[in-house]
C-alpha cells in the first residue's frame, strides 16, 4: 500500500513538473526546490544569456592543470614500495619514523641547534605526506594552513611581527625543520 502511494505521489509531482513547470505560475515552489529559477517579471527572462567565458576558461584550465599534478615520492612512483614496506606485509613499515626516513633524508637533528618539535619527535608525516601530495614537498596543507594546523592562529597574529603577514607563507621566513635561534629564521 505505501509503496502505491509513493509512486502515485511521483507520478503526480513528474506531471506537475512537466505541465506546470512555468516560473510565472509556480516561482516560490520551483525556486525552494531549484536554484537559479529566475524571478517572474525580472529582465532577461525567457531571453537566451550567452556569456563570454574565454577568461575564466583560461583560468579554469590553469586551476584544473594544478589540481590535476600530483606530487609523489621517489619510492610511491616508482612502485618500489619495498624501499619503506615490508614486502610480504605491505602495510608495516621496514623501520619506524623517523629513522625510517632518515635513510634517505637529511636528518635535521644534527644540522641546527633548534629543532622543530613535529622533526624532533620524528613525526614526519604530520605536515609531509608518505606517498603522494597536490602540495609541493609533498606536504599535507598549503600555506599558512600547515602551520596553523598545530599553531593557533590567534596567538601567532597576537604577534606584532606578524601583524601585517598578509598571505606570505610562514616558510618564507620560518625554516619549517630548524634553525640556529629559537624561532627558527632562515
Amino acid at each position: 500500500m505505501n509503496r502505491w502511494m509513493l509512486r502515485l505521489t511521483f507520478i503526480i509531482l513528474c506531471i506537475f513538473c512537466v505541465v506546470g513547470c512555468s516560473t510565472e505560475k509556480h516561482y516560490k515552489t520551483l525556486s525552494f526546490f531549484f536554484d537559479g529559477v529566475p524571478k517572474p517579471g525580472s529582465q532577461g527572462q525567457g531571453e537566451k544569456v550567452i556569456r563570454d567565458f574565454s577568461y575564466n576558461e583560461s583560468v579554469l584550465a590553469a586551476a584544473r592543470e594544478r589540481h590535476n599534478q600530483i606530487i609523489q615520492h621517489a619510492p610511491y612512483q616508482e612502485r618500489s614500495c619495498d624501499i619503506c614496506h615490508i614486502p610480504q606485509s605491505m602495510g608495516d613499515l621496514r623501520q619506524e619514523m623517523p629513522g625510517l626516513c632518515y635513510q634517505c633524508h637529511e636528518d635535521f637533528n644534527d644540522r641546527y641547534k633548534y629543532i622543530h618539535g613535529p622533526v624532533s619527535a620524528g613525526y614526519c608525516t604530520s605536515c609531509h605526506h608518505a606517498h603522494n601530495s597536490r602540495n609541493s614537498n609533498l606536504l599535507l596543507r598549503e600555506g599558512q594552513l600547515l602551520c596553523y594546523h598545530c599553531h593557533e592562529q590567534k596567538m601567532v597574529m597576537n604577534n606584532e611581527v606578524h601583524a601585517d603577514i598578509g598571505n606570505y607563507n610562514c616558510t618564507e621566513c620560518h625554516n619549517p625543520h630548524g634553525g640556529e635561534d629559537p624561532f627558527m629564521f632562515h
